[in-house]
């Protein structure tokens, strides 16, 4: 399911196949893939099903927006300080990657840089990749937060944002931004992410968060 989620999640295409014992147990993040369905024994028309798919499968590698291999071998943030914000974004990137995110930490793309990327295959292709920005107690206004985030995800042409406060008990709150290309920012302090909130949880609160954006406030 790991591997999957990443394939989901960079947008590579993903083919199933079903046994007999094993049709109605599809994972719900694999439903929408195409599948082959394959009894023992039949090798000839297992065979027939790939080519035939491989055939209508368009390649997608130029597609890719992002350098995914870097960012697997980047995406151990265990590996880092328990110090200070780098080890509060360490804890915000296990913690979405124990939801189910395939999470990178201090991704750069020319003079910008992310805290946390990361991709949820739940989201889709069109809401993928979340950016998220990790803030101390100290720091400035959320508003001055905001702005900073807006502007590295027009970098990354990321739609969804995460502002993570350590420090400070705001809650929770979704924003949206104006402009040619409509964002949605979830604002959340870490105690609410990091302990309060399960898996299920956090994995609905980035749904509604594209929900919202899609349908508006209140979805």
């Amino acid at each position: 399911m790991f591997e999957a989620g990443v394939a989901a999640g960079s947008r590579r295409p993903i083919l199933t196949i079903l046994t007999p014992d094993t049709e109605g147990v599809t994972p719900t993040n694999l439903i929408e893939a195409p599948s082959i369905r394959y009894v023992s024994g039949n090798e000839e028309a297992l065979r027939q099903s790939l080519t035939a798919y491989v055939k209508q499968v368009h390649p997608l590698a130029a597609e890719l927006k992002m350098n995914w291999v870097t960012l697997i071998d980047r995406a151990r943030p265990s590996e880092r300080s328990a110090l200070g914000s780098a080890g509060l974004t360490s804890e915000v990137a296990q913690r979405l990657m124990s939801a189910g995110g395939f999470v990178a930490t201090n991704v750069r793309s020319g003079q910008r840089e992310a805290d946390i990327a990361v991709t949820f295959p739940t989201l889709g292709d069109a809401f993928n990749l979340v950016v998220v920005e990790v803030k101390l107690k100290d720091s400035p206004t959320v508003r001055q937060d905001m702005d900073q985030l807006v502007r590295t995800m027009e970098v990354f042409n990321s739609r969804l944002g995460l502002l993570v406060y350590g420090g400070k008990s705001i809650g929770q709150r979704i924003e949206f931004t104006q402009g040619i290309r409509e964002r949605a920012i979830l604002v959340v302090d870490a105690e609410r992410l990091l302990h309060e909130w399960d898996n299920r949880r956090i994995v609905q609160a980035i749904t509604q968060l594209r929900n919202s954006l899609v349908h508006g406030p209140g979805v």
